[in-house]
């Protein structure tokens, strides 16, 4: 596993976990 795909996997955690979070 690369640094980009790490790092690319950490963001969409991260933007999905906003994205779960901000719906009801």
């Amino acid at each position: 596993i690369s640094e980009a795909a790490r790092r690319l996997g950490i963001h969409r955690r991260s933007l999905q976990r906003k994205l779960r979070k901000r719906a009801p």
